[in-house]
């Protein structure tokens, strides 16, 4: 169930994760582990509302970026427009890290992310999150997209969960 995007190539994987559009919290966990490091800041996956074909950052509910940092690379999130949030957490190439991000509807909605939280735990505070600028927020969501480009860097992911709960995609 492993999946790769090699940046050889620009190209879209995109999957509807739910048959009916979710209107209240989305979570989202994968295990990622990066083994050639982008170029530069590269966008990286997002969700997207139901219908949604292609990404068009910085407009999305929630985008997702990676950037080399030093010897390893960070996460960045945008919400809708918003400034951009960067994890001070500097993760190295050849290591499997759990990532969870979530979208926390609202009258601005938020978007958050986690880096290696406890299998099975309480969710903890996020490593980073972000909100828009303005009143606007997504009506529901349905559709994760993963995007590769050129420069973009090897990545693996593996055991993707999507849920309305945290304990719906980080169990024990």
């Amino acid at each position: 169930n492993e999946f790769q995007i090699t940046g050889a190539a620009t190209a879209n994987v995109r999957r509807n994760f739910s048959s009916t559009m979710v209107t209240n919290n989305v979570y989202c966990s994968f295990l990622v582990n990066c083994s050639a490091l982008p170029a530069s800041q590269q966008f990286l996956l997002s969700l997207l509302r139901s219908g949604g074909t292609s990404a068009s950052p910085p407009d999305d509910p929630l985008d997702v970026y990676v950037r080399t940092n030093g010897a390893g690379y960070s996460f960045t999130i945008r919400v809708v427009g918003s400034d951009p949030a960067t994890s001070g957490a500097v993760l190295l190439t050849n290591t499997t890290h759990l990532i969870v991000i979530k979208y926390t509807f609202g009258t601005f909605g938020q978007g958050s992310l986690f880096i290696d939280p406890l299998p099975g735990g309480v969710e903890p505070n996020p490593d980073i999150s972000a909100a828009p600028d303005d009143n606007v927020s997504p009506s529901n969501l349905q559709v994760l997209l993963f995007r590769s480009t050129a420069g973009q860097g090897t990545w693996n992911f593996d055991s993707m969960r999507v849920g309305t709960n945290w304990s719906d995609v980080v169990p024990v």
